[in-house]
């Protein structure tokens, strides 16, 4: 949800956060909270499969970029020995079927 539209319901409930603080709030806990992600990093890359995808998105006020242009995100997923990755046959895949002929 929007910075901006958090502060509003904050406002609307008597408390008034500015934007701009909101934030800076997430900037901090993001710092504070990179220990964590990079354990989950190293425990993904551990990982005998990872699963990532390319998503597109538009970010409106992005530096020396215009709001038009074309945005990245990557997310990435792994298995560990506990959930083994089957693939099923091509028969057993109608939609796969229709995707390769």
């Amino acid at each position: 949800m929007p910075l901006y539209r958090q502060s509003q319901i904050f406002a609307r409930h008597g408390a008034e956060i500015p934007c701009n603080t909101l934030a800076l709030w997430m900037v901090q806990v993001g710092e504070r909270l990179m220990p964590l992600i990079e354990a989950l990093r190293q425990h993904l890359l551990r990982a005998p499969l990872i699963h990532m995808d390319e998503t597109t998105l538009q970010v409106n006020a992005e530096a020396d970029r215009p709001a038009s242009s074309r945005s990245y995100m990557w997310l990435q997923r792994g298995g560990t020995e506990r959930w083994r990755c089957q693939v099923a046959p091509r028969s057993e895949l109608p939609y796969l079927r229709i995707l390769i002929t």
